[in-house]
């Protein structure tokens, strides 16, 4: 207590104020750092989800540089010029997903990743392109370069945090985007690389048919789960619905008619007389619809997750301007009440200390009903009545002084 009572009555209020201050800017600041982290959050999420659309252009060129090498090592050289084609656009998207991740917080183990399935697509073509493959080598070598890029998807998923998405809409968008479409073009996919061998070798064995039963039986289960995921995402969302649901029959109608003619001309076929060039159109066909598509959906997401990040920002900046806001007027009307109770002590002090070394000529004007105030009305009274008392004092004397000299 020995400190406070050293301490003026304006230091104690400067210490109350600070003290408060510091009990409300508490709250404020891990608000403030709250909404900072959810920024970042959706910022890294937006940064994420660039590269890993991306790489669903390069599964799916992937895809058709496997279908493609399968009709031309089955001995169809015809589709040579478009196995070119398709190189050049692989070419293309992998420049693309490489743009993409010079923006996006992956890790130094992902990007050695995706460097090394970079080199084996090179690879991989050079190895069709001089015929050193079998058919079903180059399916397995494209399958497992596919495996690898979404597993890789899937890393830059996990590291952007888009796998851990907070809300309902975006989280389920996400994962019909980004992760069961891929399953989905990907399953057609090899229907489309080992349909393609088979027709072009005219002969199927039953290995490969099971291979193929297996596949259309999982088309159907990965359409749902993608399906079933946009209903969700699309719950709250009127107008992302009604984008997504315009389109979602005709791809499932392109999807029925396509494994509809794998069944007949495949599966059920005793003798294979379907054409592979018509056999992998269709397919081509149906699965960039897929593509197409979910391009729509992804597109959705994007927008999305960029809408609320733009949200956050400016709620951060408001925040925090009205932080500023609240804080300097705080300050000011702070300065107000200290000196609102310290000047009229300071006067009254002045008052209390002329009275005491004998001035009653002090003007005391009171200009308040508080507590000080008060205080000053009391000096003020002092004050008069000690004028009243000398002046009564002083008439005495003088009448003493005047029947003394009578």
């Amino acid at each position: 207590m020995t400190l406070l009572n050293r301490m003026n009555m304006s230091q104690k209020l400067t210490i109350l104020v600070v003290f408060l201050l510091l009990i409300a800017a508490v709250p404020m600041t891990l608000y403030v750092n709250t909404a900072i982290t959810d920024l970042d959050s959706t910022k890294r999420e937006v940064a994420g989800a660039g590269p890993a659309i991306a790489l669903q252009k390069v599964v799916q060129y992937v895809q058709q540089h496997r279908g493609t090498s399968a009709a031309l090592l089955g001995g169809n050289d015809s589709v040579a010029n478009r196995l070119s084609e398709i190189q050049r656009e692989l070419n293309k998207a992998v420049d693309i997903v490489d743009a993409k991740l010079k923006g996006a917080e992956i890790s130094a183990k992902t990007a050695s990743l995706w460097s090394l399935q970079k080199q084996r697509i090179v690879e991989i073509a050079q190895a069709v392109t001089a015929r050193q493959l079998k058919t079903t080598e180059s399916t397995a070598q494209h399958t497992k370069l596919i495996a690898d890029i979404l597993f890789i998807n899937e890393e830059i998923l996990e590291e952007s945090g888009l796998v851990l998405d907070p809300v309902a809409s975006t989280y389920f968008l996400m994962n019909a985007s980004l992760i069961n479409a891929p399953k989905l073009a990907e399953n057609m996919g090899q229907m489309r690389a080992l349909g393609t061998g088979f027709l072009s070798a005219g002969s199927l064995t039953d290995e490969g048919r099971a291979k193929l039963m297996g596949m259309f039986s999982n088309v159907s289960m990965f359409f749902s789960d993608f399906m079933r995921n946009i209903e969700r995402a699309t719950q709250s969302d009127m107008a992302m619905k009604a984008a997504l649901e315009s389109k979602s029959s005709e791809v499932k109608a392109l999807i029925d008619k396509t494994l509809h003619m794998t069944n007949q001309e495949l599966i059920q076929a005793k003798e294979l007389k379907l054409p592979a060039n018509e056999y992998l159109a269709e397919y081509t066909r149906t699965i960039d619809n897929i593509y197409s598509y979910n391009s729509i959906a992804a597109e959705n997401l994007v927008q999305t997750l960029e809408a609320r990040s733009q949200d956050l920002q400016q709620g951060v900046s408001i925040m925090i301007g009205l932080l500023a806001l609240a804080l300097a007027s705080a300050i000011a009307f702070s300065i107000m009440i200290v000196r609102s109770i310290t000047l009229p002590m300071q006067e009254a002090i002045a008052v209390a200390n002329a009275v005491a070394s004998g001035d009653l000529t002090s003007r005391i004007e009171v200009n308040s009903s508080n507590e000080t105030g008060r205080l000053l009305q009391a000096l003020k009274t002092m004050n008069d009545n000690l004028v009243d008392l000398v002046g009564k004092v002083r008439s005495g004397t003088d009448q003493i002084t005047t029947a003394s000299g009578e």
